[in-house]
Order: structure tokens, then C-alpha cells, then sequence
């Protein structure tokens, strides 16, 4: 999408990340669907154990190509968790067993910005209310506009972002 994903190697980062997991910490990875055997792989030369593979379903999907394909309504993220330690996964009380799947609208009106790759707020809320608990430290490596931060923020936790690009860094903070 920019300058900085040339030549980007998507896997040389898990093993430092994995070094400064806390046991039974938490790692989620949105992912093409093309790439999610890879990671896996990566992640279990790691230390971390994968726990399941999520699914974020759009209800309002980009058409794009339609009469040619099938409309990507749906994103992946990996979740995994370091060896030795219990991991956090808070099931609503209200829900007999989660599944999962996450179902909500692409980023529009005022929460949109110009990253490419924008997820929702409330996604990132619902999935950092399961796999986190208040006070615990998120860090997102790949912040783009922010909006883990911003459900860090808003649901007490303590958030660390980096961004290489400086100008979705800046998007970030605003």
C-alpha cells in the first residue's frame, strides 16, 4: 500500500514480539487468508500455540470486481498465545459459547480516515474485551490510524503503538 511495504518481510517480526510476550499473553494477526498457514507456522516455531483463526464479516463489503468474483466480505486474524502461562478469554456472560466470528460494518462517516486497511472500532473493542483485562498492556506493532489505541483507551487499558509511516502515525494521534 506505501513505500514502506516494499520488500516487507511479513514474518521476521513474531520472534522478537513472541521474546517480549508475557506467558499466556494474547497475539492477534488480521491477515489475508492467503497467509494464514504461514503464520501459523511462524507463530509455533515461536513458543505460541494458536487457538483459533477469527473471522471479521462485513455487512457492507466493497463490490468490487462482482461480476468476476466474489465479494471479500470477510478479514482473518490469527489468535495465538505464549507458552506457560493461562490466557485471558473473557466469554460474555449473556452467550451460551462464542464463535469465532465477528460480525460488524466496514469503517464510514466520521470514524473513517485514510488508512487502506481500517478496522472498526467496535471490532477492535469486542476483541480486545475477550482476549484482554483492564489495566493490561496492548501493543499494537502496526498501529496504522489508531484505532486499537483508541479501544485501548476507552476500555482501560494501558496501549503502546508504533507506526513507520509518519503520516498514518500522525492520523493516529489526531
Amino acid at each position: 500500500f506505501g513505500e514502506s511495504d516494499k520488500d516487507f518481510n511479513l514474518y521476521n517480526w513474531i520472534a522478537p514480539y513472541s521474546s517480549i510476550l508475557k506467558k499466556g499473553g494474547s497475539v492477534i494477526i488480521f491477515c489475508s487468508y492467503r497467509y494464514i498457514s504461514y503464520f501459523i507456522d511462524e507463530l509455533e516455531k515461536n513458543n505460541l500455540i494458536v487457538k483459533d483463526v477469527l473471522r471479521w464479516e462485513k455487512t457492507n463489503p466493497m463490490p468490487r470486481n462482482i461480476n468476476r468474483r466474489y465479494v471479500q466480505d470477510t478479514e482473518f486474524a490469527i489468535w495465538a498465545v505464549k507458552k506457560g502461562g493461562k490466557w485471558t478469554f473473557n466469554k460474555p456472560n449473556n452467550v451460551s459459547y462464542l464463535r469465532p466470528k465477528y460480525e460488524t460494518s466496514t469503517v464510514s462517516g466520521k470514524e473513517r480516515t485514510l488508512h487502506p486497511t481500517q478496522k472498526s472500532l467496535k471490532l477492535m473493542k469486542e476483541i480486545i474485551n475477550i482476549h484482554t483485562n483492564k489495566d493490561d498492556v496492548i501493543l499494537d506493532l502496526f498501529m496504522g490510524s489508531g484505532t486499537t489505541g483508541v479501544a485501548s483507551v476507552e476500555l482501560d487499558r494501558n496501549f503502546v503503538g508504533i507506526e513507520i509511516d509518519k503520516g498514518y502515525f500522525d492520523l493516529s494521534c489526531t
